[in-house]
C-alpha cells in the first residue's frame, strides 16, 4: 500500500511539474532520463552503491543576463500528499534532497547523454554552467500556497553542494501560476514576451531583453515582468509577490522605472491584495516621490474580486 501511496504520489508530482514548467516556457525540456553513476561514492536507499541517476527533467538555455553562457538546469521533482513536516524532519529531507540532486548533476554533467543534448541544442560552448531545481510540492488543501523557504532559511547546508540550487515550493508556484495566469487572461493566450531586467553583464547588442521562457534568476526573485503590445503601444507589466503598502509601492516604482530603461512610457505593476477602493490615497502619495517621471504608472489587482471593476473604470 505504501508503495502504491508513493508513486501515486510521485505521478502527481510529475502532472504538477509538467503543467507548471510549460507555464514558464520549458516545454522543450527532457524528461526521465537515466544517468550511470560515476561515483562509488554515492549510495541508494540500501546503501550500496548507486548504479544510475534519474534526471526528472533537464532544460537548456542561453542565459538573456551573461553573454556567453549556457545554463543547463537539472529538475528533481519531489511531491507529498499531506501538508509540510515539523521544521526539523522539513530540513532533514531538504538537505536529502539537495545532497541527492548535487550527487545526479555530479554524474550527469559529464555524461555521454547530456553530452549528445548539448550538441543537439548548440549550446555557447565556452561557458556551461549546471544549476539545479527542486520542485517540491505539498497537496493539502491547507497548505497550497504555504511558503517553507523562510524554514528552511537557516539550515545549515552540506559543505558538498557546490552547484547553484533553487526552490520551487508552493508558495513560489502558486505566485508564478498566478501572475502567468492573469497574463494569459490579458493577452487571450497569445505569445508572452517576459522581460529580463539588466540585472546580468551582457553587453551584446543582439540580447534580446525579452523571451518566451523564465530564467532560473527570474524564477527565484518576486518580480515577474513582461512586455504587452497593444497595436502601436506598448507597456511593461510587473507582478509582484509582496502584498500592498505605501513604501513597498514606492519601491516597485523606482524598480520599474530603473530596469525599464526607457523602452516604455506605460508601466503596470500588480501586487495581489492592491484595491483601488483601499488604497487610492497611499498609491497616489507614493507616485508623487516621481513627479518629475512622465511614464504613465498604473497599480492594479492581479487576485481577481468584484472590486476589480473599479479600475477598470478609471
Amino acid at each position: 500500500m505504501g508503495g502504491e501511496n508513493s508513486k501515486r504520489s510521485g505521478e502527481i508530482g510529475e502532472i504538477l511539474s509538467k503543467k507548471l514548467l510549460q507555464l514558464m516556457g520549458w516545454s522543450l525540456s527532457i524528461q526521465n532520463i537515466s544517468i550511470k553513476c560515476n561515483n562509488s561514492k554515492h549510495l541508494n536507499e540500501e546503501n550500496k552503491p548507486r548504479k544510475s541517476h534519474g534526471e526528472d527533467r533537464i532544460f537548456i538555455y542561453n542565459s538573456p543576463f551573461h553573454d556567453d553562457l549556457t545554463h543547463v538546469v537539472h529538475v528533481s521533482v519531489k511531491n507529498e500528499k499531506g501538508g509540510p513536516s515539523s521544521e526539523v524532519t522539513l530540513k532533514k529531507k531538504f538537505k536529502k534532497h539537495l545532497k541527492e540532486l548535487q550527487e545526479t548533476i555530479d554524474c550527469s554533467k559529464n555524461s555521454p547523454e547530456l553530452s549528445k543534448i548539448l550538441n543537439a541544442f548548440r549550446s555557447r560552448k565556452r561557458n556551461i554552467t549546471h544549476s539545479g531545481l527542486l520542485m517540491w510540492f505539498h497537496n493539502d488543501q491547507e497548505y497550497l500556497e504555504y511558503d517553507i523557504k523562510p524554514i528552511l532559511a537557516n539550515a545549515i547546508m552540506d559543505k558538498k553542494i557546490t552547484h547553484p540550487m533553487y526552490l520551487i515550493d508552493n508558495s513560489r508556484a502558486a505566485f508564478i501560476l498566478k501572475a502567468i495566469d492573469d497574463i494569459n487572461k490579458k493577452e487571450k493566450n497569445s505569445n508572452i514576451e517576459f522581460y529580463y531586467p539588466p540585472i546580468g553583464t551582457a553587453i551584446k547588442p543582439d540580447e534580446s531583453p525579452t523571451g518566451h521562457f523564465l530564467p532560473l534568476e527570474v524564477i527565484a526573485s518576486d518580480i515577474i515582468s513582461y512586455i504587452s503590445r497593444d497595436n502601436s503601444t506598448s507597456s511593461l507589466v510587473f507582478y509582484a509577490n509582496q502584498k500592498f503598502s505605501e513604501t513597498a509601492y514606492t519601491r516597485l516604482i523606482s524598480y520599474a522605472l530603473d530596469f525599464s530603461r526607457g523602452l516604455v512610457t506605460d508601466l503596470k505593476i500588480g501586487m495581489p491584495d492592491y484595491s483601488l477602493a483601499d488604497h487610492e490615497t497611499e498609491q497616489a502619495t507614493a507616485r508623487m516621490y516621481f513627479s518629475e517621471r512622465k511614464e504613465q504608472i498604473t497599480p492594479f489587482s492581479y487576485k481577481r474580486s468584484i472590486l476589480n471593476f473599479l479600475e477598470e473604470e478609471v
